[in-house]
């Protein structure tokens, strides 16, 4: 799953792994050419990470954020929010597999089903029994 790729890189951001222009760099590199299809409620999280490493700029200080521009510090403080958000989303996302029998578990929610590979994209979809 793609989030995960994501959920390492806000990681690497708020831990200091990486500087703000390398996360800056390949969050938008990531976001723009991803392939995978993702939920409304992953899209909704991972955009708008995307909108407000859009509005960072390394001159912003913090205090001077405007609707279009924002400091290390509120960027810092959005991809850590965002990220209590995702982490809460996989958390309640369980995927299990017996016997080529797909289960789904969001929360309370179980779907079941196959997961088949597309021929024409190779990507995978699961169909409901």
């Amino acid at each position: 799953m793609s989030a995960y790729k994501y959920k390492s890189l806000m990681e690497d951001f708020i831990n200091e792994v990486i500087t703000v222009d390398d996360f800056e760099r390949e969050y938008l590199i990531t976001f723009k050419n991803e392939t995978e299809r993702m939920g409304n409620t992953l899209f909704e999280i991972l955009n708008g990470v995307f909108e407000a490493v859009d509005c960072y700029w390394y001159e912003c200080l913090p205090g001077q954020e405007t609707a279009f521009e924002i400091s290390e510090q509120q960027l810092r403080k959005e991809v850590n929010e965002a990220l209590v958000k995702l982490n809460s989303l996989l958390k309640n996302l369980k995927i299990f597999s017996t016997n080529g029998v797909l289960m789904l578990k969001m929360g309370w929610l179980w779907l079941t089903g196959s997961l088949l590979r597309c021929k024409h994209c190779k990507s995978h979809q699961i169909f409901c029994h």
